[in-house]
């Protein structure tokens, strides 16, 4: 594998890397996410909010993350070009999502809107 190393993260990474997997999602609570690729990692920082709930934090952002690959018409055969070219959107929204979901109690009821996600990403410009 020729990706580059990943902290202290690297030999766990790797184990995903078996069979038909593309991409993995490392996601860091508060400090964002990491989307790694065969030949590329990613970083996106999180979002400073006033943390109620963590509950459904963690589902919000790869939820969210799942969302915006289906609107972009991913494939398995397009899934790395997309990533690639659109990485920097992606984890913004997602980790967008999952900062507000821990701004509420619960995981359902505290899910936001795509408005409310879009609002937060303005508010910080990421």
């Amino acid at each position: 594998m020729n990706r580059p190393l990943v902290k202290e993260n690297s030999y766990v990474v790797d184990l995903f890397f078996t069979g038909d997997v593309k991409a993995v999602i490392y996601t860091k609570g508060e400090q964002g996410a990491e989307l790694y690729l065969d030949h590329e990692t990613y970083q996106s920082t999180g979002y400073p909010v006033e943390v109620q709930d963590t509950t459904g934090a963690g589902d919000a952002l790869i939820g969210v993350f799942l969302y915006q690959l289906l609107e972009k018409n991913v494939s398995q055969q397009n899934l790395e070009e997309v990533l690639h070219h659109h990485y920097q959107e992606i984890l913004s929204f997602a980790n967008a999502s999952g900062a507000l979901t821990t701004t509420g109690k619960g995981a359902i009821s505290s899910l936001p809107t795509k408005e409310e996600i879009s609002h937060l990403q303005q508010k910080f410009k990421q």
